[in-house]
Formats: structure tokens, sequence, C-alpha cells
């Protein structure tokens, strides 16, 4: 399925639709990508190209983007490098940024684009909700319902105007981590009016308890560059007891083991940005070398 259009797209009703492009990085995301695309592909509102970036997968990664569109390309070696590298191949004249573990409830892209229309504003925060089995994931989700309508947790870099996202110069290539919060910043700095949907995302968390605890020691180690840019946001957002906790203290009351599991979690997170850190300063890494850029048909 292509679900490109080449832009405003005036049904029979004589409403305008603006084309909106929707971008997916990918990496060995065979477990949730099926998901997430099928959400892309029940939006209520059809206007869509759907843009998907891939860095190299071994799994069947690209065999599944490719039955829900021909827009699929190969470049990396990070996230930031795949969104940019897709933002300047869509056409629409709104971008949406999705992570391919999500899964997008039906009225999500209608809603945020009335939202802009409507309302005025030139970004949309889409909140999140952390989905998994086990007890970890289970704390990660108590996590994740403390963040609703937190103004220093809550970011608008999924859904905005596409001359907005170009105009605070997009996605920062090289920046691995806080990215999320660094275009929100970057949008509040310039000026532009952020609304927040009404919708929930579910963010499908699929991997182990330990292999997340690698994740936070690898990106951790690109704290210095959002921590160079602006240093008392990236502290208050990442102090271990963090307002959106105390604020929601009703929820560790009620469920007092997921709560003392999440304070736990945020802990070993915590040593392993820790020690990730550290190996940013002390030890000499190799540079990644740019992945070739491969456009598959």
């Amino acid at each position: 399925m292509n679900m490109r259009d080449t832009g405003i797209n005036t049904a029979e009703d004589g409403i305008e639709r603006p084309l909106v492009s929707i971008i997916v990085p990918t990496r060995n995301s065979a477990k949730t990508l099926e998901t997430c695309l099928k959400s892309i592909k029940n939006q209520s509102y059809k206007n869509i190209e759907l843009i998907l970036v891939d860095n190299n997968s071994t799994d069947e990664t690209k065999e599944i983007a490719r039955k829900y569109t021909q827009l699929v390309f190969n470049k990396g070696p990070e996230r930031n490098v795949q969104r940019v590298y897709a933002a300047s191949k869509a056409k629409g004249e709104y971008l949406v940024f999705i992570d391919s573990d999500m899964e997008l409830p039906p009225s999500l892209i209608e809603s945020a684009l009335s939202k802009c229309k409507k309302e005025g504003f030139d970004a949309v925060i889409l909140p999140e909700i952390a989905e998994g089995k086990g007890f970890w994931s289970d704390c990660r989700r108590l996590e994740t319902i403390c963040y609703f309508n937190d103004k220093l947790m809550e970011a608008a870099n999924r859904f905005m105007k596409a001359g907005v996202y170009h105009d605070i110069g997009g996605y920062e290539k090289e920046m691995i981590l806080q990215e999320d919060f660094d275009i929100h910043d970057r949008l509040k700095e310039a000026g532009y009016r952020i609304g927040r949907a009404e919708e929930v995302i579910r963010h499908h968390e699929v991997d182990s308890f330990f292999k997340t605890l690698g994740k936070y020691y690898y990106y951790t180690s690109g704290v210095l560059k959002p921590l160079k840019k602006n240093p008392k946001m990236v502290m208050k957002r990442n102090f271990i007891i963090r307002p959106a906790f105390l604020r929601n203290w009703r929820l560790f009351i009620n469920d007092p083991v997921h709560g003392l599991g999440l304070m736990i979690m945020k802990s070993l997170q915590y040593v392993a940005g820790t020690l990730g850190l550290l190996s940013t300063l002390f030890i000499r890494h190799k540079p990644k070398e740019q992945t070739v850029l491969e456009e598959v048909d």
C-alpha cells in the first residue's frame, strides 16, 4: 500500500485536507512495526504519506514496511539522522514523527490537525502511555501516567507544521539524547503556539529490563550536548525525584508496590546512565561511520 498523495486533497464536501507526512525511523523493529503501521493505515484522516527510514536492520523490518509504503529508505547511524533525511523527502504540510513501537489511536492525526487548523497551534503534544508485560513494564506505565499534562516532561516533538519544523532547524543529527525536549524548547523560544491532543499513543516497550538499562548506558553518553545547550532544564528533567512524581503522590500511595519499583528502576537507570557518561569522559570512542544511503524500491 502506498499511503502517499501529492498535496492538498479537497473532498466532495469542499473541505481542504492537507497532506500529512508520517515519518518512522526503524532498526530491527519487526516485533512492533506491523502494529505501528496498521495503526497509521487505520487513521480516520486519509491524506497521509508514510516515510520509513531504516538503519540496516537484519530482521524483517524492511519487508514489513514495503507492505505499507513504497517510501522505504536506509540511512544511519542514529535515529535523528533518519528523521532529518525523511523530513527532507517529505511533501506534507505537516510532519509527524512516530517511533516504530508506537500504536496510534484512529483519530489521532485528525485530532492533532484540527488543533492546528481550527485552534491556531503550530505544534501539538501527542501524549504517550507505556504498554508491556511484567512488573517493570507496569512501573514504566506508572511513570508515563505521572507525566500526563506535565509542562516539564511532555514535549511537542512529534506533530508540527513542516514550515515550523524547518524554521527552527529540525532535529539535530548529532544529538542522541533529549532530542525531544530540544525540539520542544526551540519551539517555545521561537514563540510558536503549542497545543495538546486528547488521544494517547500506546508505546509498546518489548525490550527486557536489562536491555533497557543498556540503552540508558548508551544514550546517556550523549548527555553533554543537551547539557551544554540548556543545563538548567536538563537537570530539572532528569533529577531522580521529579516534580511530576511529587504532584502525583496519590498514585504512589494507591499502588505502593509499583511506586517503589519505579523508584528502584529510576535508580538503576541513573547508575547505568552515570556509567555511560563516565565512559564518554574517560574512554576515547571511535566515531561511528556514516551509513551509506540506499533507496529501496
